[in-house]
């Protein structure tokens, strides 16, 4: 922790956080995107917040980044690497299968190649097509995430912002039932082994997070997730 950081107030933290009904999910949830979705939500009086994931490059986004930066800590600069870790379970999720299902021209047909290895479904035909394709879901009924930050203010933005995470929660998954925040002992390397970290980061001293064990993947790795400067080669768990 630096001086910085206790100025801001800014502690490690374990959030924990029991469903009320089942969070189903396909990809790991990082905690930093749901305060960013939350930061977005409460600005939302103002329309231009909504460009926080709709305007890449906007006045909006970097003050969302703004925002971000005085509730979670970041290395690598201001806008960095977010020290909060990906959803983590203490119990074996409930793997079964899910879909992947979209509808567009079938001009862009061509695009829609998911490998040799997977298997594609036209369920439609004509002017429109639809796809279906098989995707391996978890379920789980708790999960805890650790931060450095400032945990009365992400506390603050999960009970009063959000009624769900992961999927399907306007069909009732993934409901918060308890939000419980205990004071914790992660140094910013650890919490950064569980989360994406950019490989270019990593391999430079000053940021050293200990990779040994983490395997690489092309991913997002701060918000917005899907912006495609924002993706790139990173360390994962």
């Amino acid at each position: 922790m630096s001086d910085r950081d206790d100025a801001m107030g800014f502690k490690p933290y374990t959030l924990h956080i029991k469903f009320y009904s089942p969070c189903v999910y396909t990809t790991p949830i990082t905690l930093d995107a749901v305060i960013a979705w939350c930061i977005a939500k409460r600005k939302a009086a103002d329309e231009q917040y909504l460009g926080f994931y709709q305007m890449p490059g906007s006045v909006p986004e970097t003050e969302g980044l703004n925002q971000l930066n005085r509730v979670i800590k970041h290395v690598v600069g201001g806008y960095g690497v977010p020290v909060a870790s990906y959803m983590q379970s203490d119990t074996e999720p409930i793997q079964f299968a899910e879909s992947w299902k979209t509808r567009f021209e079938s001009k862009f047909a061509h695009l829609c190649n998911f490998g040799g290895g997977r298997r594609r479904i036209d369920t439609a035909s004509g002017f429109y097509r639809s796809y279906n394709m098989p995707l391996p879901a978890k379920s789980i009924d708790r999960c805890w995430f650790a931060f450095i930050g400032d945990g009365a203010a992400v506390l603050d933005l999960l009970q009063n912002e959000v009624v769900g995470i992961c999927k399907k929660v306007g069909e009732g998954f993934g409901w918060l039932d308890q939000v419980e925040l205990y004071e914790a002992s992660w140094t910013w390397q650890q919490i950064c082994r569980m989360r994406p970290f950019p490989k270019r980061f990593a391999d430079g001293s000053d940021h050293d997070i200990g990779v040994s064990d983490q395997q690489q993947a092309v991913c997002g790795w701060k918000p917005p997730y899907w912006l495609r400067r924002n993706i790139e080669v990173c360390y994962v768990p």
